[in-house]
């Protein structure tokens, strides 16, 4: 799988959405990982859709990670107290 073909998905199943329930357009909303999807999607083909909603929108995932894992590379110690913690 790859982000084409994610959006290409999606247009499918809201080509049959619309089609089931006999509406021109959808709200589409979208969650974490979904959001590049989801945009990539309405930017594509807007007349699909009457609204977008985004949660936890992803906008710069290679940032986001690195500021997850930064504490645990630079504090191994905190790390290993935090996983102890949450094992307890």
């Amino acid at each position: 799988m790859n982000r084409e073909q994610f959006i290409a998905d999606t247009f499918e199943v809201i080509e049959y959405l619309c089609k089931r329930f006999s509406t021109d357009k959808i709200y589409l909303a979208a969650h974490s990982f979904g959001t590049p999807i989801g945009i990539q999607a309405v930017a594509q083909r807007p007349e699909l859709y009457n609204g977008y909603i985004a949660i936890s929108q992803i906008a710069d995932q290679p940032r986001s990670e690195q500021l997850a894992h930064s504490p645990l590379f630079e504090e191994p110690e905190k790390a290993e107290a935090i996983i102890e913690s949450i094992k307890n």
